[in-house]
């Protein structure tokens, strides 16, 4: 998976009163990730919540908001 950015892109992210809050950016370019391979679809959250975790990174937060503390994703309504 890569990432590729033509323009400086800034994130927003839902704030406590469920509005956009700017958050940080990143500059145009290529932003390759590592490979990973799913061997069991059905666990398929473990595999992709650490490639989810190091994009939200790359916009200055911790992590993806996206998945509970036993790493499932958290589907939005």
């Amino acid at each position: 998976m890569k990432l590729l950015v033509g323009n400086q892109v800034r994130s927003l992210y839902p704030n406590a009163n469920n509005e956009d809050e700017p958050g940080g950016s990143i500059r145009p370019g290529e932003y390759p990730f590592p490979t990973v391979q799913a061997d069991n679809l059905i666990e398929v959250d473990k595999v992709i919540l650490p490639l989810c975790d190091q994009a939200h990174q790359m916009f200055g937060r911790s992590g993806s908001p996206c998945f509970d503390a036993d790493g499932n994703w958290i589907r939005q309504r």
